[in-house]
């Protein structure tokens, strides 16, 4: 209140740490009202801090929350209190992901939604939380996340061969028998080998077939973050139609080898026999 006949008075204002402005009204008996405003400038910035208070370390498909902690570092008076309203941005490294409007739950506290893809691989996804507010010095936080499939999953590679090993190239491989609804199917390389990659754990039966050879049935089981490694051999069929059992030039190779043993063990013999003749011969009785 002004003292009569004054034309001023004197009042204490206490400072909050916050910029902003403050209101004058001035107001007397038949006369009509004044006003003032009054700015609030901070002359050392204080610094906002953040942490994360709760979020999940690994999740599957779907929605998570996470909640920060903000608060305001005051060094001029060596004081920390919580921060309200200031403006949150969450951001991440899996672009899939999507965030809520954040929410101010008071005191300091904020908290906020996410809702994570579906994955066929596990993926490690940084998120990022940037706070700022007038008069402060912004702050960042991040934190990583494990994004996990939402079932375990394996590979597969399987090497298609020949009854002699050698690989077999454009053979039809496909699971007539797997954990999920949709069957796989490929095609063997030129090297006879065909991959299937993240795919679900659990047990598949695969059907081997090429034109001009005989159909062949493998059952494999994966395990979970698995490689499993399988040889399938599918025997060539003759112009007659009987199944190839083994090259033909096996045939006159194991007679050559058995025609060269055969002569080793003669030989051994006939050497033997002269020796013990010739050592006979030389016997002399007096």
């Amino acid at each position: 209140m002004i003292p009569f006949g004054s034309t001023y008075t004197v009042a204490t204002f206490y400072t909050t740490s916050t910029a902003g402005f403050t209101e004058i009204t001035a107001t007397a008996s038949g006369c009509s009202s004044s006003k003032a405003k009054m700015t609030t400038c901070l002359i050392d910035k204080i610094m906002l801090n953040i942490a994360f208070v709760e979020y999940p370390q690994s999740m599957k498909n779907g929605t998570a929350t996470i909640r920060v902690y903000i608060t305001a570092n005051n060094t001029a008076v060596n004081k920390v209190a919580p921060a309200s309203g200031a403006t949150l941005k969450f951001s991440s490294t899996v672009k899939e992901i999507t965030f809520s409007s954040p929410k101010d739950e008071t005191n300091g506290y904020y908290s906020v939604n996410f809702t994570v893809p579906e994955v066929k691989s596990k993926i490690n996804c940084t998120i990022s939380a940037n706070a700022s507010k007038t008069g402060f010095i912004s702050a960042g936080k991040n934190v990583t996340i494990l994004i996990v499939p939402p079932f375990p999953m394996g590979n597969i590679r399987i090497f298609v061969s020949d009854v002699n090993g050698l690989p077999v190239s454009d053979a039809t491989v496909i699971s007539t028998s797997q954990p999920s609804k949709k069957p796989l199917k490929g095609v063997t390389d030129e090297n006879g080998i065909v991959s299937f990659n993240n795919i679900p754990a659990g047990s598949y039966v695969f059907q081997i077939s090429k034109e001009g050879y005989s159909d062949t049935t493998i059952q494999i089981e994966v395990a979970a973050d698995q490689t499993v490694k399988e040889t399938a051999i599918i025997p060539k069929i003759s112009s007659s139609g009987e199944t190839i059992a083994q090259s033909t030039i096996i045939i006159p190779i194991i007679a050559v080898v058995a025609a060269v043993a055969g002569f080793i063990v003669w030989k051994f013999y006939y050497v033997k026999k002269k020796e013990e003749e010739e050592l006979a011969g030389t016997v002399h009785y007096d």
